[in-house]
């Protein structure tokens, strides 16, 4: 069952006329949050489309129930702000069907285009964007939802929410790492140890899985790689790497974000793989194999960051 959907038919009920224009239900038996409006009624067919919208919800029908309730919103646009609650629920609904997180993200947005102030909306669009791991994107949204609310609870619930996706975005241990000064030193060592061992003008592709701040891959220009390329399943610390090259003359960095292991190389057109397509947020199939790949990606549990995986990905690119 759904409770919020016997609110709305409370609701469609109460405000109804009946043969002798009257209303169906007393305000003692609708919610008190609607008896403001006991001398409006709405029309047969807008009861009937709230209805409907409600039995949508109840069948899993979210995308359905959307349509309905923006249908009666625009008929009477009055009763919108006593469905905000009932709406985000067919939002998230709709949202949670859908079979990639790209249509995930574009039905909430969708939504939250028809109903910007909708905290509640919001505040479902920050769970579902934190849950499939878009914590930029989740922040986002929490943080409009607590500049949107009027309600103390939501503005606190949005306030922690948004706070825990952005303690999220960099970890702790990124600034310690970046502070490491041998370590950085030992890494640009080692690609311009292995840049010596090459002709003067030939090639030299170097690919740094897990970009962070782009360390790497400034000591891959540095040390005069013809092609740098770099991945990290972060979108904040890839857009972190885009500042710090642009902050660096413009460094020409091929930067993608998502996970290495959909990274394709040494293809040729007519090469069987085994992939239906290569994901939209990662660069076209490469046609070359690269001559470095630094992928540092050990935990202080040596095996917490898929590190197995990466790597034996990693010695075919």
């Amino acid at each position: 069952s759904c409770p919020r959907a016997r609110t709305t038919m409370a609701f469609v009920v109460a405000c109804t006329p009946n043969e002798d224009n009257s209303s169906a239900a007393s305000e003692e038996e609708a919610s008190s949050a609607f008896s403001e409006e006991a001398s409006d009624v709405v029309s047969e067919e807008v009861a009937s489309t709230v209805l409907e919208a409600s039995e949508a919800v109840r069948a899993g029908n979210g995308g359905r129930a959307v349509d309905l309730l923006e249908a009666a919103f625009a008929a009477e646009p009055w009763i919108r702000r006593h469905f905000k609650e009932d709406y985000a629920i067919a939002a998230d609904l709709w949202a949670e069907t859908a079979e990639t997180t790209d249509d995930a993200l574009g039905r909430w947005l969708r939504c939250c285009r028809s109903w910007p102030e909708n905290d509640l909306l919001l505040l479902s669009l920050g769970r579902g964007a934190a849950k499939r791991g878009l914590d930029l994107e989740a922040r986002a949204a929490f943080r409009s939802a607590q500049h949107t609310t009027g309600d103390a609870a939501v503005e606190a619930l949005a306030h922690e929410c948004a706070r825990r996706a952005n303690s999220r975005l960099v970890e702790a241990w990124h600034w310690r790492m970046l502070d490491d000064r041998e370590r950085n030193e030992a890494l640009r060592e080692a690609i311009r140890r292995e840049r010596r061992g090459r002709e003067e003008n030939s090639d030299f592709r170097v690919l740094e899985v897990g970009v962070g701040a782009g360390l790497v891959a400034l000591a891959a220009k540095e040390a005069g790689a013809s092609v740098v390329a770099a991945v990290d399943r972060s979108r904040a610390l890839a857009g972190v790497a885009k500042r710090v090259f642009a902050k660096n003359g413009d460094v020409d960095v091929d930067l993608s974000v998502g996970d290495s292991s959909a990274l394709l190389v040494g293809l040729d057109e007519n090469d069987d793989d085994d992939r239906e397509e290569t994901p939209p947020f990662l660069p076209q199939k490469k046609k070359k194999r690269f001559d470095l790949v630094v992928a540092e990606v050990v935990d202080a549990g040596l095996f917490g960051e898929g590190a197995l995986r990466t790597l034996a990905h990693a010695a075919k690119l």
